[in-house]
């Protein structure tokens, strides 16, 4: 060795490195806790995804049930209608039915 460093200078060179090695060490640190909270986020966006994608499977299956509901209802609307003009019809026959017995009984037919 030709040059060999003297005590202050190796003590002045050690804490120079102690100073660069707590310095990473903090960054590393402070990156760990970013990364902490990068993969917290991560978490809570996975589980409101997941929450989405139930509550679309969820708004699917009630306009599913409701398409087959407004058909239902549809139904039994057309059925009082349908059983109203049969109604109508009944009544409609028996009033002619009447009037062409009455007829008939005036004339003398019966």
């Amino acid at each position: 060795m030709d040059n060999p460093l003297s005590r202050g200078e190796h003590e002045e060179f050690r804490r120079a490195v102690e100073k660069e090695f707590e310095a990473a060490n903090a960054e590393n640190n402070r990156q760990n806790h970013r990364l902490d909270i990068l993969e917290q986020d991560v978490k809570e966006n996975r589980n409101v995804i997941s929450t989405i994608y139930k509550i679309q499977e969820s708004l699917e299956t009630m306009c599913k049930e409701l398409t087959d509901q407004g058909t239902r209802l549809k139904k039994l609307e057309d059925r009082d209608g349908e059983k109203w003009r049969d109604m109508l019809k009944i009544i409609g026959t028996a009033v002619v039915g009447a009037a062409v017995g009455a007829l008939f009984a005036w004339l003398g037919l019966t």
